[in-house]
């Protein structure tokens, strides 16, 4: 980056001076407004230009999306609101604190990885989007949340439970909570696989989320295994569902993981007061879905979102909104 800056040439002996003014180019610093004068050009000897404090180029948000050049490759890094290093990379929501949930619903925060492009799966699955960074980050939000509740097209596809780890176990028991998140369905036709490690995975037990047209047949093999709730007539309304989490189940915070039609179900219903989106530095097109899929809302159906944080490592950005409703 270079710009023009006024200056006086050397007078060479024996020459008459003329008081003129010129330009010339200087490099200029990315983080100063402070020139770079090339060898061999004329330097001022005052200290207007040189030698006055250096004054950011850039706000403090865009400052931080340069890398710093002490800053170490795989490490990572907050951009916004502040900049700074940040020395273990699965810290970065260790101190975060949510609201206290409304009277009739819990406190519901949504969290979906992407590519850069938009794309919410590789093959209809998200697994292989994400870095083990981000995996390791999915854990410690999990760890947040009373319940988890997935669509049935994501307990399909992602078959593979993930315990927490034991050092998050006992984080949560030091809360008052349970080792170990509630997992719920949501699922109209009841198509989810019984030999999930869902089923499998320590307590507390499933709860299936469906409505009174599913397969009554489905409902009497899924008992056996999980809790079992009609919430809707043609399909199960997430309305009711985080009613009754509330209500019958204790659940204070919960953590929505998708699919894509399931978040926008909760989007459409304003049901959603936080989303973590991690952006993967990688380029899939193709029509798989996005992180919100379905019918377009209408204009007064959209929702705000505030951003609140920005981390970066290698190039994966994980971002936190909050969203501030239509």
């Amino acid at each position: 980056i270079r710009w023009r800056e006024p200056f006086i040439p050397d007078r060479s002996p024996g020459h008459a001076f003329v008081p003129m003014t010129f330009t010339r180019l200087v490099p200029l610093s990315l983080n100063s407004y402070r020139p770079v004068v090339p060898p061999g050009c004329y330097q001022p000897t005052d200290d207007t230009l040189l030698n006055r404090p250096a004054k950011p180029l850039f706000g403090a948000c865009c400052a931080g999306l340069f890398r710093s050049p002490t800053k170490k490759r795989g490490s990572m890094r907050q951009v916004f609101p502040e900049s700074r290093d940040v020395d273990d990379e699965l810290s970065i929501y260790d101190d975060l604190v949510f609201p206290d949930p409304p009277s009739d619903r819990p406190f519901i925060f949504m969290n979906m990885v992407t590519s850069a492009d938009g794309k919410a799966q590789i093959g209809s699955r998200a697994a292989g989007l994400g870095s083990d960074v981000d995996r390791g980050l999915m854990l410690r939000i999990r760890s947040l949340a009373d319940a988890v509740i997935q669509g049935a097209g994501t307990a399909r596809q992602e078959r593979i439970y993930r315990k927490l780890p034991q050092q998050l176990k006992n984080q949560r028991l030091q809360r008052g909570q349970g080792p170990e998140p509630l997992m719920a369905i949501v699922s109209q036709s009841l198509d989810i696989p019984t030999d999930s490690a869902l089923f499998r995975k320590p307590a507390p037990r499933p709860v299936v989320f469906c409505a009174e047209t599913s397969p009554a047949e489905r409902i009497g093999q899924l008992q056996t295994m999980s809790t079992v709730v009609i919430s809707g007539q043609c399909r199960p309304a997430v309305g009711k569902i985080v009613q009754a989490l509330r209500r019958d189940f204790g659940v204070r915070y919960l953590l929505c993981e998708g699919g894509p039609t399931l978040n926008r179900t909760f989007f459409e219903a304003g049901l959603v007061d936080e989303f973590f989106l991690t952006f993967a530095p990688k380029v899939v097109a193709g029509d798989a879905k996005t992180a919100v899929e379905g019918h377009p809302l209408a204009s007064g159906e959209q929702p705000k979102l505030q951003l609140m944080t920005i981390f970066e490592r290698d190039s994966e950005l994980f971002l936190r909104y909050r969203v501030l409703g239509r």
